[in-house]
């Protein structure tokens, strides 16, 4: 009997941790820019519809058991609901789009939802946080083994139509553009364990990461959000003497690693550093010749023109225009708002949107002050500075408004307030 007791709760631990594993996959939007997209999209119609009626029973259910919703609960809700009408609201008052292409094109915000599921176990104990944490270290493994192997055995000049393709002549022709979040989660956790633990062998799993967004993924300003995080986990959790010796041996180990690429390939080289001298010339407002670094300076001036036709544009947004609105202004101008980062969210939200989706990280302040000590300090200070990390993205991307930013940036914010309020105590990662 016994034997069949714990067979059984073998059984279902699995399942639920197969049900986490796919909630993840599908709320960041995994295998978009992949080859499984089409197939992915026919399975988002079954999964938001399950996620919608999951949330219905979810909110009932805690209103009838307890008579009130947590506060995580709250701004879940807020935030996937209120910002997609909101934004519908407004491209149908400035620009006339009907209200249900406003809503439909933002689904990222809905899927995302899925998240609270997650977190419904997380505080039922069907999984704990070291689980779930070693779960996307895990997928973060597998995915630079499968990335790295297609880079190596495919020619993604012949796949250059596709959604998963990208072409730069500046950056070396073309390349995949896979979904790197949880190759980004992992290279910052290792970092983040080798300088607090000082235990400097995980350096190297965090330059096997590092490698691959420098090398191959290639955007210049996940780069540079990484080397300015990587500096303030070093200076928050190290001593001068400490901090300088660490800058050392990684502008030595950085630049042994360019005069590989140097000596492997020197076309290779050149456009690996032209990108990051285009870079400069595009913050000074200067053309580059690279088509990606130029029609960003375009698109800027297509901004400009579609917010002066409304002045009140920049303060209330002109919402998210739908791809599938035959008058989508955008689509003729070919403009797109997250190549803009936090500008182009402004162009969409505005001001009252901004400050809208801003609102959640004043919680989170809250929660990582009343929470200095736990027993698994290197998990709960990776997710703080992942956080922060994904957000200093956005200066680029707009990462916490568009596509799956929305969904991850709730899921960290359930990470935190779940250690806030219960501080399970787990094995350490």
């Amino acid at each position: 009997m016994n034997n069949d007791s714990t067979s059984f709760k073998a059984l279902r631990s699995v399942a639920y941790q197969l049900v986490t594993l796919v909630t993840l996959l599908i709320s960041f939007q995994y295998f978009t820019n992949s080859p499984l997209s089409p197939y992915i999209t026919n399975i988002e119609k079954i999964y938001t519809p399950f996620v919608l009626l999951f949330i219905a029973v979810y909110v009932i259910n805690k209103i009838i058991k307890t008579k009130r919703l947590d506060t995580i609960d709250i701004i879940t809700i807020s935030m996937s609901f209120g910002i997609p009408l909101y934004s519908a609201f407004m491209a149908k008052l400035f620009w006339g789009q009907p209200i249900i292409h406003g809503i439909t094109t933002q689904k990222f915000w809905l899927i995302g939802l899925g998240c609270l599921l997650i977190y419904y176990f997380l505080v039922n104990g069907y999984i704990t946080l070291i689980q779930l944490h070693r779960m996307m270290l895990g997928i973060a493994w597998v995915s630079l083994f499968l990335y790295l192997a297609a880079e190596v055995l495919f020619d993604a000049a012949k796949y250059r139509d596709s959604t998963f393709v990208y072409c730069n002549p500046a950056k070396g022709g073309c390349g995949f553009k896979f979904n790197t979040f949880f190759l980004a989660y992992a290279m910052l956790f290792y970092y983040i364990k080798a300088i607090r633990e000082q235990k400097h062998i995980w350096l190297l799993a965090t330059a096997l990461f590092f490698a691959y967004f420098l090398f191959f993924f290639q955007k210049r300003g996940i780069i540079i959000i990484t080397g300015l995080t990587f500096l303030l986990v070093l200076g928050f959790n190290t001593k001068p003497k400490q901090f300088i010796q660490y800058i050392s041996v990684f502008m030595l180990s950085f630049i042994l690693m360019l005069g590989s690429v140097f000596v492997i390939s020197q076309t290779k080289f050149y456009n690996l550093v032209g990108q990051y001298g285009n870079f400069v010339d595009i913050i000074m407002g200067e053309e580059t010749g690279e088509g990606s670094a130029d029609s960003r300076l375009r698109e800027l001036a297509t901004m400009a023109g579609f917010s002066s036709q409304h002045n009140l544009s920049w303060i209330f947004g002109n919402g998210k225009w739908s791809d599938n609105w035959e008058s989508n202004p955008a689509l003729v101008e070919r403009f797109y708002p997250s190549d803009l980062g936090l500008l182009g969210s402004l162009f969409v939200y505005g001001v009252v949107g901004f400050i809208l989706v801003h609102i959640q990280f004043i919680f989170v302040l809250r929660w990582i002050q009343k929470n200095e000590t736990t027993p698994y300090p290197t998990v709960y200070a990776h997710l703080k500075y992942f956080l922060l990390y994904f957000y200093l993205r956005s200066i680029f991307s707009g990462a916490i408004f568009f596509a799956s930013g929305p969904a991850i940036t709730l899921f960290f914010l359930m990470l935190l307030y779940h250690v806030k309020k219960s501080n399970p105590y787990v094995s350490p990662a």
